[in-house]
């Protein structure tokens, strides 16, 4: 009688035999040499720094600040993964990581239905993500919304990259054109979280110019009374 699928996956696997496996199939190194690959971790900089000055100077109400200035601040964090996964090609290290995983326990046939499984959990993750975080940000949505969609529409996509689902690489290999279309997709979500960025209301700050600390402190007070000579108050 053949294991089960649940028997496969308990056996336990040998770090030696796994790392050897995963170091024949993928070594760090730059994911994407070419002029658009550079062009797209420089702009996934700009959007960082954006991110960043927004969660710094955004005007935020005082009901929603805590949340909104941690949105921004998780955005950030996800952006600079991003940048930095999008040179390294993590997610052909979780692919081989997979593949070889399955080889030595045995269900490497059956890895269409766990790839199948596996996009269809992301799926659901990545949708119940969504509206929970659309529903946590609902008063803020004027402020956060084109944001939040931008974000999950790159990060899906590079969740769906990861999974090495052939049918998908496929259609996102096209060209449209002379780019590719995963540039197009990844790039529109990082242009909405930008553009979220530069919609966003910041915060007035006092100026601390010569007039401005002047108006800040307020009039002088008026001294009641004639003003005295200087001479004669030293000649007292």
């Amino acid at each position: 009688m053949e294991p089960s699928f649940i028997e496969l996956i308990s056996r336990p696997v040998p770090m030696g035999p796994l790392l050897s496996c995963v170091q024949e199939r993928w070594q760090p190194q730059i994911g994407d040499p070419s002029l658009i690959g550079w062009v797209t971790v420089g702009i996934y900089v700009v959007v960082a720094l954006a991110l960043l000055r927004t969660a710094r100077q955004g005007a935020f109400p005082s009901e929603t600040v805590y949340r909104e200035r941690w949105l921004w601040l998780g955005l950030l964090i996800l952006v600079l993964f991003l940048a930095i996964n999008k040179q390294l090609d993590l997610q052909s290290a979780l692919t081989a990581t997979g593949r070889c995983t399955a080889k030595l326990q045995g269900w490497y046939s059956m890895r269409w239905d766990v790839q199948r499984g596996f996009i269809l959990a992301l799926a659901v993750s990545a949708a119940g993500a969504c509206v929970i975080l659309f529903y946590v940000m609902r008063n803020t949505l004027r402020r956060t919304g084109m944001a939040l969609l931008g974000t999950a529409f790159v990060f899906g996509f590079i969740l769906i990259r990861a999974a090495d689902f052939h049918h998908m690489d496929q259609i996102i290999d096209l060209k449209i054109s002379s780019a590719l279309m995963n540039w197009v997709l990844e790039l529109t979500g990082l242009m909405l979280i930008l553009l979220a960025t530069f919609r966003h209301p910041k915060a007035h700050r006092p100026d601390m110019t010569q007039g401005g600390a002047r108006d800040q402190a307020g009039p002088r007070p008026r001294q009641n009374g004639p003003i005295e000579d200087p001479g004669r108050v030293l000649e007292r």
